[in-house]
């Protein structure tokens, strides 16, 4: 859970990447706001393989023992007391001892979150039922008031969840209902006024003296508190037959109105809330696949770190080396060896069949610079696996845009060049000109000069 929150909050930054000084100063702000979230759910998730799964453990035996005394009760059976005692007081030790080790881990931290602060709650009321029980009689009215706080022990089963949150099935139908409350609320208040309405009209217009004896007993629709429960009973089809039987009996033009009502809540608004909570357990999947995307792109960039920062394969390590061709030469191969991981383990990221290293280098190096840093590298998977259509198409326009301006841009430049050459051209032809002119002069020169000479 520790490390789902770290991904979800921030991705942490190894101090030798090559990332830009600007991507340091914008991670900076969401590391310090989950600072307390990571210290505490870091040190936390470092136990969860044994005390919270021993603790799952132990809480399923608690509610199964709960079952067992609330099936076989001291009542019925008195024998049974000692058993139940020695088992309740068995099971307090776990809490306590857990209790003590989260203590003793986050220290005052560990009061500032709420479900911690719950299992302390509960861990203390076990201890006063256990103490009840050892000093004070079974029929002591003060006994009995204190061991009623044994029921607030098995709010403890909600921990399930909470370590149940690594199955993804679970975790995504459990997601779904959460989600879809917001808009079950309004479809559940829409249908109120609905049934509400029609129980309005139906207490008006059903007279129930025209009714049988046995109809009449139950009330139906003797006034609207009466036809609400009513109404509620028909809009899940509970007694439809009951109720519709009798009035097309005697008022059977009332049978137009029950159709209408039936048609907009059972078969209306009940199928919003379905659909309400299968779209929010779609939307939950997605999340969860995002989630899933997040852990892999998370294994890739440690990968990066094991085979370029761990061998001092940084750009900033290269710039700090005498021998840096060496040192780039290797980064290169290490580079093309961490593609080539990603695409031998189609589990981790599922890259289409027949690409090259190459071409996920053409595919990463989003500024076409020929380096692929580690900020390219892992921006470049988020964008691949993490982005929406939304997303996407932002993307594509983004670079569509930057195809333009370059092209633009480049037209700009050979314009601007082709104008120079014209011109570089008008001047030679200028200068050709003058010259073929001075030629002419000359050979006209000469050509008086042969005559002086011949004359």
């Amino acid at each position: 859970c520790g490390v789902v929150g770290l991904m979800d909050g921030f991705s942490p930054l190894n101090p030798s990447d090559d990332d830009s000084r600007h991507a340091r100063l914008a991670m900076r702000v969401p590391i310090e706001e989950n600072a307390q979230d990571v210290v505490d759910e870091g040190q936390e998730s470092e136990t969860l393989p044994v005390i919270v799964w021993y603790m799952l453990v132990v809480i399923l035996l608690n509610m199964l023992e709960a079952g067992a005394q609330q099936q076989w009760k001291v009542v019925d059976y008195p024998e049974l007391q000692p058993l139940y005692f020695w088992l309740d007081a068995c099971f307090v030790v776990p809490y306590v001892v857990e209790a003590a080790i989260f203590l003793r881990k986050l220290g005052w931290s560990y009061f500032t979150h709420g479900w911690q602060v719950l299992s302390f709650v509960l861990t203390v009321c076990a201890i006063l039922d256990v103490l009840s029980q050892t000093n004070m009689s079974v029929d002591d009215k003060l006994g009995d008031d204190l061991r009623k706080i044994r029921v607030l022990r098995f709010v403890r089963v909600f921990r399930v969840f909470r370590v149940l949150k690594q199955v993804p099935d679970l975790q995504m139908v459990v997601g779904g209902l959460i989600k879809s409350l917001e808009s079950i609320f309004w479809v559940l208040l829409l249908m109120g006024i609905l049934i509400y309405g029609f129980a309005i009209f139906f207490t008006l217009m059903i007279d129930e003296s025209l009714y049988p004896k046995e109809f009449r007993e139950f009330k139906y629709f003797s006034d609207l508190s009466h036809s609400f429960v009513t109404l509620c009973d028909i809009a899940i089809l509970a007694e439809w037959g009951e109720i519709v039987r009798p009035v097309l009996m005697c008022q059977p033009w009332l049978l137009f109105f029950f159709s209408i009502f039936v048609l907009l809540t059972a078969f209306g608004m009940l199928n919003v809330m379905i659909g309400v909570i299968v779209d929010s357990t779609s939307t939950a999947r997605q999340a969860l696949q995002v989630d899933m995307k997040r852990k892999h792109i998370e294994s890739a960039s440690k990968i990066w770190r094991d085979m370029i920062h761990s061998k001092g394969l940084s750009l900033q390590d290269i710039e700090e080396s005498e021998d840096r061709e060496r040192k780039r030469h290797e980064r290169n191969l290490a580079i093309y060896g961490i593609l080539e991981k990603l695409l031998e383990h189609r589990e981790l990221i599922n890259f289409p069949s027949g690409l090259q290293p190459d071409d996920i280098m053409s595919l990463l190096d989003f500024d076409a610079s020929g380096e692929l840093t580690h900020d390219e590298f892992k921006t470049g998977l988020e964008r691949l696996l993490c982005g929406d259509e939304f997303q996407l198409t932002c993307l594509t326009l983004t670079v569509l845009g930057k195809v333009r301006k370059e092209r633009t841009d480049g037209q700009r430049v050979v314009e601007e060049k082709l104008e120079n050459v014209m011109r570089g051209q008008q001047s030679l032809q200028d200068q050709m000109k003058l010259m073929a002119e001075g030629q002419e002069q000359i050979r006209r020169q000469l050509a008086e000069l042969a005559r002086g000479q011949t004359t």
